[in-house]
Parts: C-alpha cells; structure tokens; sequence
C-alpha cells in the first residue's frame, strides 16, 4: 500500500500547477519571497540529511513571471527523530 500511495502522491503532486498567483490556473504561487525560498530549501535540506528520501520535488521552479517558485516537495522513510 505504500508505494501505491507514494505514486499517487508523486503523480498528483506532479500534475500541481506552479505560477503566477494572478492566473486562474495556478494551484501553488510563489513563495514569498527569496529568504522564505531559502528557508524552504534548508528545511529540505534538513529532512535529506537526517535520512529521509526526496521522493518527489523540492527544486527551484522558473517561471514567466517574476517570483520565487519551488515544487513541491514529498518525503518518504522519514522518522520523529
């Protein structure tokens, strides 16, 4: 059931339109600004090196419009340590 379910999400999470928060087509803006950007990236970072798996996203986005676009990220085999 699992890896079901982490190919349902990747799959979803891939099919996520990332852009302008002005276009109706648009399901995820852009982060806020570049700090949150890179808080953002540190966390993943973070969740990587305490040995969890990026299974899906987490990169930096380019876009048309002006912004700070990140895909969204999914973790797997992450623990509450």
């Amino acid at each position: 059931i699992h890896d079901r379910f982490v190919d349902a999400m990747k799959d979803r999470l891939g099919k996520l339109a990332v852009g302008d928060a002005l276009d109706a087509k648009t399901q995820i803006g852009p982060v806020v600004d570049q700090s949150q950007l890179k808080q953002d990236e540190d966390y993943i970072a973070i969740g990587r090196q305490e040995g969890a798996d990026l299974a899906f996203g987490g990169e930096r986005l380019d876009r048309e419009t002006r912004g700070f676009y990140l895909q969204p990220a999914l973790f797997t085999q992450a623990t509450n340590a």
